[in-house]
């Protein structure tokens, strides 16, 4: 491996780690992907052998650096390509994300519930998504209005919604009351550094999320 590049470990699903594939590729961070298909190369080996006090997926190795924890790492990137922009330019956008990054979590936390009911009805299960998804969509919409990002220029919240906006335009017509959502998806997909990535073969053939534990209108 290039000593260069930094290492992205996490499971062989898209996941959590594409967020941080994404930050790599609109930052031109290079790096590799270290794939685990075997729970027991993690758990047995790579995970006691992980020099950090809180081992876990996703991770980081950046030379001698290791960088375990979802929002950790992705701070990381940014920090590392000197891109704090991405997280506000003074205390009121900074406040501002913050408060997106909330409400996006519980967005994306919401849908997992549903997601995750790999044996429900989905006819039953969209009502979950219409109860508990719907109306933080409708503020989202709100809140974006005719800008093209949440906070009127990109920043780190603007990944986290694509991702679950990706995830639920891929499962139902949920954007179809909300075009302005559609079109931040799309404006998002055509990121240059985005739209190549997606093109490419780094963009990797693999589940968005664990196809035995999901759903199956989830395992795509």
């Amino acid at each position: 491996m290039s000593k260069s590049k930094i290492i992205i470990g996490y499971w062989n699903i898209k996941g959590r780690g594409e967020i941080l594939r994404h930050l790599c590729e609109f930052l031109s961070i290079p790096y590799e992907n270290k794939l685990y298909i075997d729970p027991a190369q993690w758990f047995k080996k790579d995970k006691p052998a992980l020099k950090s006090d809180f081992p876990n997926l996703p991770y980081i190795l950046d030379g001698d650096k290791v960088i375990t924890e979802s929002e950790a790492c992705a701070m990381y990137l940014i920090h590392k390509s000197n891109r704090l922009d991405l997280l506000g330019s003074n205390m009121d956008e900074m406040i501002h994300i913050t408060q997106l990054r909330g409400v996006l979590t519980d967005l994306h936390n919401n849908l997992n519930k549903v997601a995750f009911n790999k044996e429900g009805d989905f006819t039953e299960l969209a009502k979950g998504i219409e109860k508990t998804c719907v109306p933080k969509l409708f503020l989202l919409s709100k809140h974006l209005g005719d800008r093209e990002w949440l906070i009127g220029k990109i920043t780190y919240p603007d990944f986290l919604f694509f991702r679950t906006l990706g995830l639920l335009s891929m499962n139902g017509n949920w954007l179809e009351k909300f075009p302005n959502l559609d079109l931040f998806l799309q404006r998002f997909k055509d990121l240059p550094a985005i739209k190549a990535y997606l093109a490419s073969d780094r963009n990797l053939k693999i589940p968005i999320m664990p196809s035995f534990m999901v759903h199956p209108k989830f395992k795509h």
